[in-house]
């Protein structure tokens, strides 16, 4: 048992799966993101909240509630058909659609009328939903000559679809595009003139010109996010952040499992596991890239350096993939230093790190001297040339 700096973040009931009272020290940091991310973030749960409910097996299970008392009798579980009561209540609540995108528009008052035109507006809304979701309405509005107005153009979005470059609306019966970039100078038939843009996500509007931007990055299947194929934007991102790193790669991350070339007996055929040693199974390349960049960076002998930051202990099913990771790996790195006969020494270019606490132990915990304990990592984030995914 270790001595904790501060019991209140780990204190946890006595019982047969805490014998101690105390468990893992989570400490969780929190990042607030405002503008036009956020707005992608929230769209992600909505898009899944709507095709979830709208799926064929919502619907089946909907459909089969007047099995469930017969069910019932027979199997004796209630309900066994039909979705929970939770999930009827959240189909019943459908969020509203997120932002698609903000049009500024703008009728210009010709100088040959005297009195202001109303203008009607349609908006044609981008039809990128998911496969099964209703067809979104076009939006409405109204101006006079002489007003300006910003427009949220709302609609569903498919979390594999990207936002069109172009925005078809009409003016007053004048058919009207937009492309992104560029602003739409189209004149009417009474003489007033229309000036329109179109953001796509809202980016680009003076609000968020001079800060910091993100995006938005996805992974993952059809059956964790109702995509037609497989999303890989966060792998492919750290691929394309690791080879273009010039200084230094900070990655902190639950996990070092991966997949790179060895020349040893106990490293090689890491994916065969007939022939493996020390079996890995791991298909990313994020360990091949990582070596090839570090390679590179000793060949040239630039000044730059990786450190990557994973729990010395984790839970059993992840416990021997970091084990055999971090030990193969290092290895990996060693062994390109003396088969090329590179002079710098590979540790300046490569460490493992754990994070961890180091405090002084009572004489009833094994004291006097010091206790050891390991800080679970639970991050996944990676920092290269100050540049954070």
């Amino acid at each position: 048992q270790h001595l904790r700096p501060d019991p209140l973040l780990v204190q946890v009931t006595k019982d047969v799966d805490h014998v101690t009272g105390n468990e893992k020290p989570w400490q969780d940091v929190m990042v607030r993101i405002d503008g036009p991310v956020a707005e992608h973030v929230a769209m992600v749960l909505i898009e899944r909240w709507w095709t979830y409910c709208k799926s064929e097996g919502y619907l089946r299970s909907q459909a089969t509630r007047p099995l469930d008392a017969v069910a019932d009798a027979i199997w004796g579980v209630e309900k066994s058909f039909s979705a929970s009561k939770w999930k009827g209540y959240q189909c019943s609540k459908l969020p509203k659609p997120g932002t698609l995108g903000t049009v500024n528009i703008s009728i210009i008052k010709s100088t040959s009328s005297s009195a202001p035109t109303r203008n009607d507006i349609e908006i044609s809304t981008p039809q990128i939903q998911s496969m099964g979701l209703p067809k979104r309405k076009s939006q409405f509005a109204v101006l006079e000559s002489g007003e300006s107005q910003l427009i949220r153009v709302t609609g569903l979005r498919a979390l594999d679809s990207t936002l069109p470059a172009t925005l078809d609306l009409s003016v007053s019966g004048t058919e009207v595009t937009i492309r992104t970039g560029e602003v739409a100078i189209v004149d009417l038939p009474g003489g007033d003139r229309v000036h329109a843009q179109w953001y796509p996500n809202g980016v680009g509007l003076s609000k968020f010109q001079g800060e910091q931007t993100c995006e938005v990055v996805l992974s993952g299947d059809r059956d964790w996010m109702g995509v037609s194929a497989p999303l890989t934007q966060s792998y492919d991102e750290h691929i394309k952040m690791i080879r273009e790193a010039k200084r230094f790669i900070f990655i902190e991350n639950q996990y070092f499992s991966t997949d790179f070339p060895s020349s040893s007996h106990e490293c090689s055929n890491g994916k065969v596991r007939g022939q493996a040693v020390l079996y890995s199974g791991a298909s990313n390349k994020i360990g091949a890239v990582l070596l090839e960049r570090i390679t590179e960076a000793g060949r040239r002998n630039e000044q730059f350096s990786v450190a990557v930051i994973i729990p010395l202990g984790t839970e059993p099913g992840s416990f021997y993939p970091n084990l055999r990771g971090t030990y193969c790996f290092e290895q990996a790195v060693e062994d390109v230093w003396k088969a090329e006969g590179l002079k710098s020494n590979w540790r300046d270019y490569f460490s493992f790190f754990f994070i961890a606490n180091a405090v002084a132990a009572p004489a009833d915990m094994g004291g006097p001297g010091a206790a050891f304990y390991g800080i679970f990592t639970h991050a996944k984030f990676i920092v290269v040339d100050d540049y954070v995914a």
